[in-house]
């Protein structure tokens, strides 16, 4: 019943059917039994070919994002595959994963998916440590920061570094502090205002601190 109590849409109304039919018999809907109530609810909305398209998802699936959100998505492909055996698993896991992670990965040889899901978590951890940065470069890996940046020295930009390098982006004109701040509160990343995000952001990247006016540039 608490189950049931979650069902929404097609799903509810699958349910309020089922009940109905239960009251008219004079017994408890599936018997008041959990493991019934699972078997006719996943009769009624599992496809059919159910694997097939969880094969299918599974040989496209690639990591555009996270590893941690990645590792989610194959489980969850894999746990509707049951007859998927752990090599072909390793093999699709690290098929499927950005290019340098996956680099490291392989050196490290995994024996198991979960070998290969902790080592891809730690070098996820160490190349990207903080969520909230985007990725910048066009190659699906990340982009190292200037220590300067981080740091909030401006000196970096003298250091024989690029014109384009120099311009840098919003994340890396601002400190670690600011940039957790602005997390914390729900603030756009690039301008520190709120009501919107950082890739809807319509101040151009270097212009995070306002337009020069002392009033932030209109959205």
């Amino acid at each position: 019943m608490v189950a049931a109590s979650y069902l929404v849409d097609r799903a509810a109304t699958w349910w309020r059917n089922l009940a109905e039919h239960a009251r008219v018999s004079g017994v408890k809907p599936c018997n008041g039994k959990w493991d019934v109530f699972k078997e006719k609810l996943i009769q009624a909305f599992r496809p059919v070919n159910h694997v097939k398209l969880a094969r299918d998802k599974l040989a496209t699936l690639k990591q555009y994002g996270s590893v941690a959100k990645y590792n989610d998505e194959f489980i969850s492909l894999c746990m509707q595959i049951p007859d998927i055996g752990e090599a072909d698993k390793l093999d699709r896991y690290v098929r499927g994963l950005k290019y340098k992670v996956k680099r490291d990965v392989e050196l490290a040889e995994p024996k198991t998916v979960e070998e290969a899901m902790n080592k891809a978590s730690r070098i996820d951890s160490i190349s990207f440590p903080y969520a909230g940065f985007p990725n910048f470069d066009n190659n699906n890996s990340y982009a190292p920061m200037e220590l300067g940046a981080m740091n909030g020295n401006k000196s970096f930009k003298s250091q024989g570094t690029s014109s384009k390098a120099q311009s840098g982006s919003w994340a890396q004109q601002i400190n670690r502090e600011e940039f957790a701040r602005r997390r914390k509160n729900g603030l756009c990343l690039r301008c520190g205002k709120s009501g919107h995000i950082a890739r809807n952001c319509s101040i151009p990247p270097g212009n995070g601190k306002g337009n020069g006016s002392g009033k932030w540039q209109a959205h």
